[in-house]
């Protein structure tokens, strides 16, 4: 999911009514988090390989948010 489809799904979600805070709930009961990160419990054992796919998670959304927000400062400029 890129960073487009995140935003337009919370949106989305947002406008019917839904309750982010409620939606984080839901990610502790279900293990992951709305951008699909590792949610944990204090009895669980996370690996070395849950945290390198969260920080890959994280990277590639910065990534994808840092040119996103470049282009739209472009394009406010009148430049693209």
């Amino acid at each position: 999911m890129n960073v487009e489809q995140l935003l337009a799904n919370m949106q989305e979600f947002q406008q019917e009514g839904g309750d982010l805070g409620a939606l984080y709930q839901t990610a502790t009961a279900t293990g992951k988090t709305p951008l699909g990160l590792n949610q944990w419990v204090r009895t669980d054992k996370p690996t070395m390989a849950d945290f390198n796919a969260d920080n890959r998670i994280v990277d590639e959304t910065l990534r994808e948010l840092s040119a996103t927000l470049a282009n739209l400062e472009l394009n406010a400029m009148g430049c693209i």
